[in-house]
């Protein structure tokens, strides 16, 4: 099993939301907290979004997470948001050889990139 490098000072963390709509102002205390620790958060463009409670159509939450994973600046990727919406974008979505840790709270979500990827090392 492949993991990623740890994070250091610098590394940039993506914050997107691939289910319920998440603003830029609930964003803030994760922002606040990833400088703190010298990290430097990058908003997705899902953040701020609100299509019918969701951070975007399933096009658009499903190109914000590709381009996060596509990205090799950005190190990890926060899922603000996850649940339901999440499930009706994971098989578009093209894991890529850039290692990338993903931060989400949701067992569901932990799931299934688990079932997306073979590789994927869950805590």
């Amino acid at each position: 099993m492949k993991t990623p490098p740890y994070l250091k000072s610098g590394d940039q963390i993506g914050i997107i939301c691939t289910a319920r709509s998440f603003s830029e102002e609930e964003a803030q205390p994760a922002i606040e907290l990833l400088e703190s620790w010298g990290l430097k958060p990058v908003l997705g463009n899902t953040i701020g979004i609100n299509t019918h409670q969701l951070g975007g159509t399933d096009q658009q939450r499903a190109e914000d997470l590709q381009q996060m994973i596509d990205n090799p600046e950005i190190k990890a990727i926060w899922i603000a948001r996850g649940g339901y919406g999440t499930v009706r974008i994971i098989d578009k979505i093209k894991i890529s050889t850039n290692l990338v840790i993903f931060f989400c709270l949701s067992i569901n979500l932990s799931k299934v990139l688990k079932s997306k990827v073979q590789d994927f090392n869950t805590l």
